[in-house]
């Protein structure tokens, strides 16, 4: 069994204490996070609607007028990119600016194609950088986190056909309409779920199949970890400052459990982020390497977690889990290395 992260006020009972825990994140100023929780107070109490609707308005528009000074401020530094005037070196240990981060998506992106048998993924180049991480919450403390070396993730998660070609078999359980997975079928390239993510496995299925596909390809992959994962699903350096991998609607952007039809999905069906990278907000969730830890309120510099722990961490939304899981950092759920569901599938970094 999977260890979620409960959303924010989900251990309150009354509508008044939901109520007023949203009420204090939209006084805070935390538009983002209020609209989260009374988003989620409307399946809870759906006879308070009206009100709980009045306040996601309220929400809305405040994150917007809020964002309107800074949104002027990105296009007036775009159009002065445009010139041809040197521009300052970008200080590889802050977070990129606007200016810096239009420039970069100028620039072609850097992607490698990886064959294994008759089954190939690609894998694109995700510069190194500085930036914020954590929500502020208990145990994600908003902090800078800077990777100084470049690296290659995964352009989808892992698929069911190149599990296949890897491992020989198939764990998942969205295989088979009428079996769903309790009868093992060797997967060929017709078969519907050939592009479906692989889930069903393990922290350490995901070892044994990063071992086994290291040897056949004689590269170095494995597991990213949650500042590698965080920093490609926010962007990397070519960043918008999205409120979610690849946009701020997340039904254009993520396969949850209000538009998924209690189904996994074939990948990139939804609009990428800025690297061009899918699904990182949701269809399943992405084993990361590390065991989870308590954010610092201090920097950090290429993070690998503890050397111990029970916990391991994985990253992003699934088919199944609520809007507010496909953001950021606001959650950071784990699991066991053993434990496994339909929900938690893996994406490959080299």
């Amino acid at each position: 069994m999977l260890l979620l992260a409960l959303p924010v006020g989900a251990q309150t009972s009354s509508y008044e204490e939901y109520l007023s825990k949203g009420v204090n994140l939209y006084r805070a100023q935390k538009y983002q996070q209020a609209e989260q929780h009374f988003t989620v107070m409307l399946r809870k109490f759906g006879e308070k609607r009206t009100e709980i609707n009045g306040w996601i308005k309220k929400c809305k528009a405040a994150a917007k007028k809020k964002r309107k000074p800074s949104r002027a401020a990105d296009t007036s530094s775009e159009e002065e990119s445009t010139q041809p005037s040197a521009q300052p070196a970008p200080n590889p240990h802050v977070p990129v600016s606007a200016a810096q981060a239009a420039r970069n998506r100028k620039k072609e992106l850097e992607k490698r194609t990886i064959n294994v048998g008759e089954v190939s993924f690609t894998m694109v180049k995700v510069e190194a950088g500085t930036f914020v991480a954590g929500s502020g919450e208990d145990g994600s403390a908003r902090h800078h986190i800077t990777l100084t070396d470049d690296y290659y993730i995964g352009e989808t998660e892992v698929t069911q056909a190149l599990w296949m070609a890897v491992m020989g078999d198939n764990p998942s359980e969205f295989k088979d309409n009428k079996v769903m997975g309790f009868i093992k079928k060797k997967l060929k390239s017709n078969n519907k779920y050939a592009n479906y993510p692989v889930e069903n496995v393990s922290w350490n299925d995901c070892q044994a199949f990063i071992e086994r596909l290291n040897a056949m390809t004689g590269l170095k992959f494995r597991l990213p970890t949650e500042a590698e994962w965080e920093y490609a699903a926010r962007g990397g350096n070519r960043t918008f400052n999205h409120s979610y991998c690849g946009g701020n609607n997340v039904q254009e952007v993520a396969w949850f459990l209000e538009n998924s039809e209690r189904s996994t999905h074939p990948v990139g069906g939804k609009a990428p982020n800025e690297l061009g990278l899918y699904d990182m907000g949701g269809n399943v969730a992405e084993w990361c390497a590390n065991y989870i830890y308590a954010y610092p309120s201090t920097r950090e510099t290429n993070p690998q977690g503890p050397e111990t722990g029970s916990i391991r961490a994985y990253r992003g939304g699934s088919w199944h889990s609520d809007a507010s899981y496909c953001g950021f950092s606001l959650y950071r759920p784990g699991a066991g290395d053993a434990d496994k569901n339909s929900e938690t599938g893996l994406r490959l970094v080299m």
